[in-house]
């Protein structure tokens, strides 16, 4: 749990604070982005729907080298680089 504390931290601190003032749906875009996130990692690693999407996160924070990935997988969706994107998502590894 705490690791997806500090992964939704640091996603939100990485946006401009003048974005969050401009756009009030920032938090819904963030929702939005995290579950397009999940959604083509469980279909990646192939997780049935039986866990939790909450439980599968806190496992795929987890893994080593993962935050950073999905982090910048975020970042590459927010400037609207879907190569970049791409790039992130296939780094990113599937817990055992």
């Amino acid at each position: 749990m705490k690791s997806l504390k500090f992964f939704l931290l640091g996603s939100v601190l990485s946006v401009p604070i003048s974005a969050l003032a401009d756009n009030p749906f920032a938090g819904l875009q963030f929702q939005q982005q995290r579950a397009q996130i999940v959604k083509e990692m469980r279909a990646k690693c192939g997780v049935s729907l039986e866990q939790s999407d909450t439980e599968w996160q806190n496992r795929l924070l987890g893994m080593e080298g993962n935050k950073e990935n999905i982090q910048q997988a975020t970042q590459a969706m927010q400037r609207k680089n879907q190569q970049q994107y791409d790039a992130a998502i296939k780094q990113i590894k599937c817990p055992e």
